[in-house]
């Protein structure tokens, strides 16, 4: 379980609602057994999702005029 706690106002009355301050992470279990390898399998239905490139990584680098 993770539990999140929004800003609470600062001493100038602002705060970022959206953000949390606190997070609690609760471990209900651990275990040393294998894992199925199914838990590994791609859902048949899957589709990837292409993000635009905001930081143009994809771009032929530009061609340096006589070194």
């Amino acid at each position: 379980m993770i539990v999140g706690k929004g800003n609470q106002a600062d001493a100038h009355g602002t705060s970022a609602p959206d953000h949390p301050t606190d997070i609690t992470s609760t471990v209900t279990g651990v275990s040393l057994d294998s894992i199925a390898d199914k838990q590994f399998t791609v859902p048949a239905d899957f589709k990837e999702t292409k993000l635009p490139d905001i930081f143009n990584k994809n771009a032929a680098p530009s061609v340096s005029p006589n070194p």
